[in-house]
């Protein structure tokens, strides 16, 4: 598995700190000091083996992620970071950690979205995700003021 330091793992650690932010609880939990459980936890929570790439396989496997990953977990036990927000948050109609309206909750969770994808080359960069937030500049470019309703 690539080990470098890019863009990609920040817009990663942005997207695992908005959820934390938010979400009121860590994206992925896994069993710690375990590394097959937490990478397990990691491949289950972004949908499972089907989205990650071939080129990931042998490494995940020879660290028994997918072996993690595809352990039977409880039938109403939250599996994908969205289902695991929303046991925590609740809807946007009901938001119990943190309220968003409907218009602000999905924000959020399309910026995750974009910023948790397995593979970095497919990951969305900052500036994408900076397109994500709808807001104004001034003329000088240096405060933000979000668009009137």
């Amino acid at each position: 598995m690539p080990s470098e330091v890019s863009e990609a793992i920040d817009v990663w650690a942005l997207g695992c700190t908005i959820y934390h932010l938010f979400g009121d609880g860590y994206p992925f939990t896994g069993d710690w000091g375990i590394l097959s459980g937490y990478l397990g936890d990691v491949v289950r929570t972004l949908g499972g083996r089907a989205n990650v790439p071939e080129r990931f396989w042998g490494a995940l496997s020879e660290y028994g992620a997918f072996t993690r990953a595809e352990a039977p977990v409880p039938h109403d036990w939250p599996v994908t970071w969205h289902q695991k927000m929303l046991l925590i948050r609740g809807d946007s109609e009901e938001g119990t950690a943190a309220p968003l309206d409907h218009g602000d909750d999905e924000i959020v969770r399309r910026i995750v979205d974009a910023a948790l994808v397995f593979d970095p080359a497919c990951r969305a960069n900052a500036s994408t995700l900076a397109t994500m937030i709808p807001c104004e500049w001034d003329s000088e470019g240096e405060t933000m003021s979000l668009p009137a309703e």
